[in-house]
């Protein structure tokens, strides 16, 4: 069996002077190298010719615009493509649209509606309405309020309190009219003997009964004669 041993030294100040003088011109060599390759690159790429622009290219086609509507599903609404406008060539499909596109089934749809906002505030109490008095006499200053209406009954006058007094705003009575001509006066009343016995006309629904005087009807039917 034998033992190997390794021994290390330091080096002496020559030795070390030489060591870093190699690494320098080794350091040097690759530098010099890569400057070279740099340049060499730069004249290749120098050497090259400059792009320009090319020529414009052809219109394309114009592209096509969806017009939405939104459509009731129960409590949901949706967002659906009725149509397509303004494009060039065949239009694309219409449906319903959901998270993977346009659908034809309403069910896979988006639910477009927001959940309930909360309640509002209540309002304020509006203004007391205008009040219409009938009277069958004027108004007097102090009484109803702005905007009341008032009518006199008696002479048809219609006034409405206007900044703080009543206006006579119109007469709902004409004018009275004239006289209407006098009737003719009746004439003598004459009693006429009593006649004979005159015909009589009797009602029913079937044929007439046995009996009867000459001269008599009997009109048959039901509601009012056509």
């Amino acid at each position: 069996m034998s033992t190997q041993f390794t021994y290390t030294r330091k080096a002496t100040p020559a030795e070390a002077a030489a060591i870093r003088a190699k690494r320098a011109k080794r350091n040097a060599l690759t530098n010099e190298g890569r400057a070279a390759i740099s340049a060499a690159v730069a004249q290749q790429i120098g050497a090259l010719p400059k792009a320009t622009d090319g020529a414009p290219g052809i219109d394309g086609d114009n592209g096509w615009s969806p017009v939405l509507a939104i459509v009731e599903d129960g409590e949901r609404r949706v967002v659906a493509v009725a149509r397509w406008v303004g494009g060039d060539g065949p239009p694309p499909d219409t449906g319903f649209i959901g998270p993977d596109g346009i659908l034809n089934d309403i069910a896979g749809a988006t639910d477009v509606r927001g959940s309930p906002g909360a309640r509002g505030k209540i309002g304020a109490d509006g203004k007391d309405g205008a009040v219409i008095f009938t009277e069958t006499r004027n108004p007097k200053v102090n009484e109803g309020a702005e905007g009341d209406c008032w009518l006199n009954s008696k002479s048809g006058d219609f006034f409405r309190k206007e900044k703080g007094a009543w206006k006579l705003k119109s007469k709902l009575r004409g004018p009275r009219g004239f006289a209407g001509v006098s009737g003719r006066d009746g004439g003598n009343t004459v009693i006429q003997p009593g006649g004979d016995g005159g015909s009589s006309i009797l009602f029913g629904s079937g044929p007439p009964p046995s009996g009867g005087v000459v001269g008599q009807e009997i009109l048959v039917g039901s509601g009012p004669p056509t």
